[in-house]
Order: C-alpha cells, then sequence, then structure tokens
C-alpha cells in the first residue's frame, strides 16, 4: 500500500534541517522523529522542498530506481560536477565514499512535452561517460542511517540520495557499441585494486534505465544540454583515505580519476 504523502509542515521542518547544514551548519545526528520519511515518496517530497531553499542550479539529475512495488524512483539534483582527475575537498564531500559509474551527458536539450521520450530518441541525445558518484550525508549517525532498520535509510535518500556530485571522465559520443552488460571495470587506489568486476550494473546496461530518468525529469522541467543523467553503480560504495589516487578504467569507455583531500 501506498503511503499517504508527508504533511507539509513536517516536510518543512526537515528541509530547513537538512538546507541549513548545506549551508555551512553543524551536522545532524537524526531528523527529529516526527518528520522522518517513511517511504521512497516522503523522501522526494524533502528532497525537491531543500532543492527549492537552496535555490541552486542543477548541473544534472540523479534517478535512483529502489527496484520494489510502492516505492517509485527518486530523483535528486547534481549540484556538483568536478573534472577528471580532481581534487575533493571536506567542503564538497565530508565522507570518503564513492561509487564509480556510467552516467550519460545530454548532448541536446530533452524539453517537457506530454508524450514519452523513446529510446533511440534519448539514445540519440546523449554520450556515456566513465564517473565517480561523490557519496556524503548531512547526518553524522552514519551507521544508524546505512546499517540500522529499513526505515532508517529514507533519512539517507532524503538526504538528496546521498548525492555530493560526480567526478566526470572524457565523454564518448559514439557509445552504443559497448557491450555494458559485460564491461569490466576495475578500480585502484594508489595502484592497487579495490574492485573488479564485469556488468556491474542492476540492471546489466545503464543506458535501460536512462529513458525512464528521462521521462521523470521530462514532468519536472526537462533535461537541458550539458546536464548529466545518473542512476546507478557498477561496482558499489568503495570507501578510500584522503590523499589516494582513485583510478577507475571502463573497459570501451574510458578512465576517471579522483583524490581526496584534507582542506
Amino acid at each position: 500500500m501506498t503511503a499517504a504523502p508527508m504533511a507539509p509542515d513536517l516536510v518543512a521542518e526537515a528541509a530547513d534541517l537538512l538546507a541549513a547544514v548545506h549551508r555551512g551548519g553543524p551536522q545532524l545526528s537524526r531528523l527529529p522523529p516526527a518528520c522522518r520519511p517513511a517511504s521512497v515518496a516522503h523522501a522526494q517530497q524533502i528532497v525537491d522542498a531543500v532543492a527549492e531553499r537552496l535555490a541552486r542550479p542543477a548541473a544534472g539529475w540523479k534517478t535512483y530506481f529502489p527496484f520494489k512495488a510502492g516505492q517509485p524512483a527518486l530523483v535528486s539534483p547534481v549540484f556538483e560536477v568536478l573534472p577528471n582527475a580532481a581534487h575533493i575537498p571536506p567542503q564538497v564531500a565530508r565522507l570518503r565514499m564513492i561509487e564509480p559509474e556510467v552516467v550519460f551527458v545530454a548532448t541536446r536539450d530533452l524539453p517537457p512535452r506530454e508524450r514519452p521520450y523513446p529510446a533511440d530518441e534519448v539514445a540519440d541525445a546523449v554520450a556515456a561517460v566513465p564517473a565517480f558518484e561523490v557519496l556524503d550525508l548531512r547526518f553524522s549517525d552514519i551507521s544508524e542511517l546505512l546499517g540500522g532498520s529499513p526505515e532508517a535509510v529514507f533519512e539517507a535518500y532524503a538526504d538528496n540520495s546521498m548525492n555530493a556530485g560526480f567526478v566526470l571522465g572524457e565523454p564518448v559520443a559514439d557509445w552504443r557499441g559497448i557491450d555494458f552488460r559485460s564491461q569490466r571495470v576495475v578500480t585502484a587506489a594508489d595502484g592497487e585494486i579495490i574492485s573488479d568486476v564485469r556488468g556491474g550494473h542492476p540492471v546489466f546496461d545503464p543506458f535501460l534505465l536512462l529513458p525512464t530518468g528521462v521521462d521523470l525529469l521530462r514532468e519536472r522541467g526537462g533535461v537541458r544540454a550539458g546536464q548529466i543523467i545518473g542512476n546507478h553503480t557498477v561496482a558499489g560504495i568503495l570507501t578510500v583515505r584522503a590523499g589516494q589516487r582513485i583510478v577507475s578504467e571502463f573497459a570501451g569507455l574510458g578512465t576517471v580519476e579522483a583524490t581526496y583531500v584534507d582542506g
């Protein structure tokens, strides 16, 4: 059964608290019990309200699919896009958790319209990019949120789907020949392999979810040329240390690298 929408005053309370941390305020341990989201739909209400308060331009979008009946996809704005070989300071992400991911960048506008975008039209309008998703939370009690009760994770979802930004490699326009289902992605920290996967995306091919993501965004103002769209990692969350040079090689697509720094 789908949960009723979260009351507007509770959404506002949660959004005010999270927006204050975004603006440099102290971290939260948890949201107050009364304004904790109980579903992905509640998390979406809070994500949208925080974005309204921050009023920052979106460099792209993260579309997260829970793959559970009654739980809709979650759309979160991406505020930080960093170039390849970026240094990631604490001001961008306090946590040192990173996810190798194939994302797509729009090469032309996909504006709002009534009819859905077919897969071929979406494919013609994007380039594929090797990337890192940079994860972070405005909460200090991450063990409770990520390893506690099933309901606690909705607070992490409400915190912009844990997204702090993306580091992008070079876009590849001629990507359709890449077999994402068997693509090997090898990640190393200072030259030591920490992940080696093939076809690690939840649905094997990250493009399969892209038309659905574009349709969600079609109802939210569309996608502008230059914006990125990501959905799911191909290798899961990787925890690294400051100073390590993290490099992911995506077979047939290219390389992305980043280093977390202390200041």
